[in-house]
């Protein structure tokens, strides 16, 4: 399965003025062109297929496992409950993921050790992201509540990752410093906003589900962390959906 990658244009970003003098503005330069290219925007859904989930190196082989195993069995049965439980277990083995993500960092103290660190970061999130959306994927409606919100959640990660980056030790000069502060924060903001529409498909999709469903204390959790997180993405004055009024 082929993602599909974002990329920044880096040099409508950065304004030429900032570059043009001192080493801090050529790293400057430089890292915010790795950021870019190494995708800070999550990449849209592909074509999803079962049988073509990747299968990456794993810190979670319990979770793994049974979500391969619930995968093989939904292909080309249709037992009742069969869909349900592929989409729980995939969704418990993205949660599994994501832990592993939240303890990753991105480190910038020179130009080769943070393209490695945020190309880590992405490809962890790409595995999580890639799960959370198979959960969605299966006719269950409260799983795919669930996958869409994490996903959703997973930008917005994705960005405080992006925000809590150190800048560089070669970027002493406060011109330098202040321009990496402020387009890191462009960039995170800009992939926190992508998020926004899978907030909104969570949402959506509890306001379509039935009174049982939209009863169950985890799923009515996930609203509500959905409408919260959609509200700081989208900011005061913009009208939120009915189910988080």
């Amino acid at each position: 399965m082929t993602a599909t990658i974002y990329h920044v244009n880096v040099a409508s970003m950065v304004d030429s003025s900032r570059v043009r003098v001192g080493r801090g503005a050529v790293v400057l330069a430089g890292l915010l062109a790795a950021v870019s290219a190494c995708g800070p925007r999550l990449p849209p859904p592909p074509h999803y297929t079962p049988e073509l989930t990747p299968e990456p190196e794993t810190r979670c082989p319990k979770e793994h496992a049974a979500a391969k195993a619930a995968r093989e069995a939904f292909i080309g049965e249709e037992a009742p409950g069969l869909g349900a439980r592929a989409a729980g277990t995939a969704f418990a083995h993205a949660e599994c993921e994501r832990a592993v993500l939240d303890g990753m960092t991105i480190d910038a103290l020179d130009d080769a050790i943070f393209k490695k660190s945020i190309e880590a970061v992405k490809s962890q999130t790409y595995t999580t992201q890639n799960l959370y959306l198979e959960a969605t994927r299966y006719g269950a409606l409260d799983w795919a509540i669930r996958g869409h919100a994490g996903v959703g959640a997973l930008h917005v990660v994705y960005g405080d990752k992006l925000r809590r980056t150190e800048a560089p030790v070669a970027l002493s000069d406060p011109a330098s410093l202040a321009a990496w502060r402020t387009e890191v924060e462009l960039l995170a903001r800009r992939v926190a906003h992508d998020g926004a529409a899978y907030f909104t498909q969570a949402i959506e999709g509890y306001e379509l589900a039935p009174a049982e469903l939209r009863a169950q204390p985890e799923l009515a959790k996930t609203l509500r962390a959905a409408c919260a997180a959609l509200a700081e993405i989208e900011g005061p004055g913009v009208a939120m959906p009915g189910a988080c009024r």
